[in-house]
Parts: C-alpha cells; structure tokens; sequence
C-alpha cells in the first residue's frame, strides 16, 4: 500500500502541511490483550505485542505505527533487569 508520500516522491510533487493533514485519515484505534494479572500488578496492566515490520514492493521499510512506538518508547526506558518499564497513555475497553 503506497502512503501520501510515496505518491508526492513518485510524481514530483509537494503538498504544504495543511494539504497533507487535510488528506490524511484518522487513525483508528488499536486494539491490544493484558498479558498481566490484576493480582501479581495491582497498578499496571502489560501488554505482549510484536513489532510490525515489512518491506513493500517497492522496497520501503514500513513499521506499524502504534507497535513500533511501543517499541522503541520501551527501549528508551529500561529498568535495571532489562525488563520493558515503560508508561504509555491507554484507555482500557472491556468486552
């Protein structure tokens, strides 16, 4: 799937900030599953994820969005024991 920028690179074109933000789509919201207890972490909830990555067709490296943010937000804050130990801003939907 080509991005707004992958068609201004093939076609020689540049939109001012207002354009691209007027052309982009909301993000829709992610969904994740607690991989945590309430009764080992009272006051957390953890999340088990991968890291979305691929190359397109055209060669670009694509990470997802909101996994990869993850990531590297994790890989900035480490603990002493190497454990992931990050804060994230959440909403919680029960099903």
């Amino acid at each position: 799937r080509r991005t707004i920028i992958d068609l201004m690179y093939e076609n020689d074109r540049f939109l001012s900030l207002e354009d691209l933000l007027y052309l982009g789509t909301p993000m829709k919201p992610r969904y994740y599953s607690i991989a945590s207890s309430p009764a080992q972490h009272p006051n957390q909830v953890q999340l088990t994820f991968r890291p979305v990555k691929y190359m397109t067709t055209k060669g670009y490296l694509r990470e997802g969005v909101c996994t990869s943010f993850m990531s590297h937000k994790g890989a900035i804050q480490k603990d002493n024991e190497n454990d992931m130990a990050s804060s994230i801003p959440a909403s919680i939907v029960k099903h």
